[in-house]
């Protein structure tokens, strides 16, 4: 990417690389430290030094993609599911070439044309829709990328409170439902996956002790309510990646708007597991940064600037307010002659913020559609229900 900037050989540059924190996929888009000096080095005639400050790390970075969804689904009178229909608008993502080099008069990339995961590959529905309204944003650098989990828990976060919406609709229990509307058969390479589903499911509702009820089906006047909400996903490739269940328990301080996630539950399962003990320290730090994501986090910006620029602006979840969260790894290998072993860096992120505004929604018959679940729009959304 240097010798394309300044427009020479790769064998005329040398790097000479530096220790430092790990990124999550795609390292080389986020390199635009290097261009923009080799760019100044050639324009001064002399070494340049580049380090961003942290206000230029935030403010001059790759972001996960803002996505609106929209959907309507239906079932029968005996809670199968008959339709889906999910319209899915975002951004176009930018590839390698850095804003750095377009500033210094570099043609400006080609967004691609790469679409987001599909959502609900886990149920059994006859007639289903999935749309895409792809935004142009060549020239914004506001520059969408991949989150971890590229847009899986944005996804997750939607098509699994539809499927909590459905439950209630039916008056069952979203576990049940869900059981009774997973894929049918187990074709491994076409990603029917039913056994290893019902699998992870049962697991985490065993290790939940989850009892069997109608979401919101017993709201409280008390000032401060709780809820437990289910999901569960297989959003990724079932080659490459392994699956997960998840149930969320939540505390509601209506009156204040404080959401409290007091624990989470997560079964996972990634083909053979060679080395449980670090898929279960995935698992446990993804949940943590799911929850940061679905509580706190949030990018703001003008037209001119990014304005989330620190650790105050952008805020992350504080130890205090980390949930407890309890892990169960299952080995599983069914599919093929020869075990497979997926990757698990991501799916531990996939199903948490969806389990929370279940768990929301049981607490207190109110849907948060956009997170994160801040103080202020808890409490806009509770006064608009009338709730509080």
């Amino acid at each position: 990417m240097v010798a394309a900037a300044l427009g020479m050989p790769e064998n005329r540059v040398h790097v000479t690389a530096c220790m430092m924190g790990g990124c999550f996929g795609g390292g080389a888009q986020y390199i635009d430290t290097a261009v923009a000096a080799a760019l100044m080095s050639q324009a001064v005639g002399a070494p340049v030094r580049l380090q961003l400050m942290r206000w230029e790390e935030i403010g001059w970075d790759r972001y996960g993609p803002a996505l609106l969804m929209d959907y309507s689904a239906g079932i029968d009178s005996k809670g199968n599911l008959v339709a889906l229909d999910f319209t899915n608008t975002m951004p176009q993502q930018i590839g390698n070439t850095t804003p750095s080099s377009v500033l210094a008069g570099a043609k400006p990339p080609a967004p691609s044309t790469a679409v987001a995961f599909a959502p609900g590959s886990m149920y059994n529905s006859p007639n289903q829709r999935y749309s895409v309204n792809s935004i142009q944003i060549t020239g914004n650098w506001v520059t969408g990328s991949s989150l971890r989990s590229v847009s899986g828990h944005a996804i997750t976060f939607a098509i699994e409170q539809i499927i909590d919406e459905l439950a209630h609709a039916a008056k069952m229990d979203p576990v049940a439902f869900r059981i009774q509307n997973v894929i049918k058969g187990n074709d491994w390479a076409q990603g029917g996956r039913q056994d290893e589903l019902l699998a992870v499911i049962n697991t985490v509702a065993k290790e939940a002790n989850w009892k069997p009820h109608v979401p919101a089906s017993n709201l409280s006047d008390a000032n401060i309510v709780t809820g437990r909400g289910v999901a569960w996903e297989d959003i990724h490739h079932p080659v490459t990646n392994g699956l997960t269940a998840t149930i969320a328990d939540v505390e509601v301080n209506k009156k204040t708007g404080k959401v409290r996630v007091k624990h989470v539950y997560q079964a996972g399962t990634t083909g053979l597991a060679v080395y449980p003990a670090g898929i279960e320290n995935q698992i446990i730090g993804a949940t943590i940064q799911a929850v940061s994501w679905t509580m706190s986090e949030q990018l703001r910006f003008t037209k001119t600037n990014v304005e989330s620029s620190d650790f105050v602006t952008y805020p992350l979840l504080r130890f205090k307010d980390a949930p407890n969260v309890t892990v169960k790894v299952l080995q599983w290998d069914t599919y093929s002659q020869t075990p497979y072993a997926a990757g698990f860096g991501e799916d531990g992120v996939v199903g948490p913020p969806a389990a929370i505004a279940n768990a929301f929604f049981d607490a207190t018959g109110v849907r948060m559609r956009t997170p994160p679940f801040t103080p202020a729009r808890v409490r806009a959304a509770l006064k608009a229900a009338g709730v509080a």
